[in-house]
């Protein structure tokens, strides 16, 4: 049976845990077949541990996690010393090191690990041994954990209980409603009307005078001009033949060879098209699997 520990805790100065803490928790209650242990930085996270359902329990300065087959890392649990933690606990067990981890499976020979690189490109590796695990915030993080079921595990700690009156709730004040203001007269009409004064419209929306007369190739050349004329679209076509046309009246007006700029046609047909153009897209889907690390019969 594996041995599984989950080192989380909150941020400095912040009462909530980070994204990759509350994942850490949510891989260590989706671990079936394996004795889990989640050790909490503070009682925050403790109580947030023990609400999820987790066996937690608060860690001390000196943290033992000697005796673990796969050690996870929150980004709270790292402290302040971040990732230089993880790999401090990797080196004094000899274990495997993986960053930016997302998705863990177990099968009967090692470890499925899944590493997020990055605009959705992603490793999959097959690890056997000892492994450390630096949980990444884009992981799942689980059923959601409510703040009535951490407030039942915090009264349910002996520390905290002999200060509080287990017949009683910890009511909170009422916030009252920010006023709305014109929101009624804002919403009232109907939904043509307030779209009609979005635009501008008003009452002209009904007037026939307002309304574009033509075919279809009509209505839409005035439509395209309205949105070429708003900045909605842009109208290369037209930005080109204009600077054809200036060229071609430049070449007709007889102007001197040493007056006339030093450009040609296909020099400002080509200064107008150009775009911005993309980033290198980073492969998608993932690669994989590698295998890592070494048998732990082996290495005993």
């Amino acid at each position: 049976m594996r041995r599984v520990a989950a080192v989380i805790g909150c941020e400095r100065g912040a009462a909530n845990l980070p994204s990759a803490d509350r994942a850490a928790v949510a891989l260590t209650l989706s671990w079936s077949g394996a004795e889990v242990t989640v050790f909490a930085a503070d009682p925050e996270a403790l109580y947030y541990a023990r609400a999820a359902g987790a066996l937690a329990q608060l860690a001390d300065e000196r943290l033992d996690l000697a005796g673990f087959d796969v050690i996870m890392f929150g980004r709270g649990g790292c402290g302040e010393e971040g990732d230089l933690f993880p790999a401090r606990v990797a080196e004094q067990h000899a274990a495997s090191l993986l960053f930016d981890v997302v998705e863990i499976e177990p099968d009967a020979d090692g470890l499925n690990v899944t590493r997020d690189l990055g605009r959705g490109a992603r490793d999959l590796l097959h690890v056997r041994g000892a492994l450390v695990l630096s949980i990444a915030d884009s992981a799942a993080r689980g059923d959601y954990v409510s703040r009535y079921r951490i407030d039942r595990a915090r009264r349910a700690d002996p520390a905290t209980a002999p200060h509080r009156q287990a017949s009683t709730l910890d009511w909170r004040r009422a916030t009252p409603r920010v006023r709305l203001g014109d929101h009624a007269a804002r919403v009232a009409g109907r939904a043509v009307d307030r779209m009609n004064a979005l635009f501008g419209l008003g009452s002209r929306a009904s007037d026939a005078s307002s309304v574009v007369q033509g075919d279809a190739e009509d209505c839409a050349r005035q439509l395209y001009r309205y949105l070429c004329h708003n900045g909605f679209v842009r109208d290369d076509a037209a930005e080109e033949s204009s600077a054809v046309v200036n060229v071609d009246a430049l070449e007709r007006s007889g102007a001197r060879a040493n007056e006339r700029p030093a450009f040609d046609r296909a020099v400002v047909s080509a200064r107008v098209l150009r775009r911005t153009r993309p980033l290198t897209q980073v492969p998608r889907g993932a690669r994989g699997p590698f295998r890592i690390g070494v048998d732990i019969d082996a290495a005993t």
